[in-house]
């Protein structure tokens, strides 16, 4: 991976709240940050899928690329931070 893009980054998720629910499926939209360090974290709008045991996260970043991580398999550690 080149310098721009480094392997690790972290997404925080700053807001929730509903947005759609059908039968299989809850959403919600939301904002949070996204970035390689905290200095360098920059502002993201989300929207999260849970369907079943299958959450997915998709938002679009500072440089136009749009991830998703429902797509493909993606490894992710999550905590919860106060």
């Amino acid at each position: 991976m080149s310098p721009r893009f480094p392997p690790t980054r972290v997404l925080v998720l700053r807001s929730l709240r509903p947005d759609t629910a059908g039968p299989d499926a809850a959403k919600s939209k939301g904002a949070g940050l996204y970035g390689a360090t905290a200095d360098k974290m920059s502002r993201v709008d989300l929207t999260v899928t849970a369907a079943g045991s299958t959450v997915t996260v998709e938002f679009v970043t500072s440089e136009a690329l749009h991830v998703t991580t429902g797509g493909r398999p993606r490894r992710m550690h999550l905590e919860r931070c106060e």
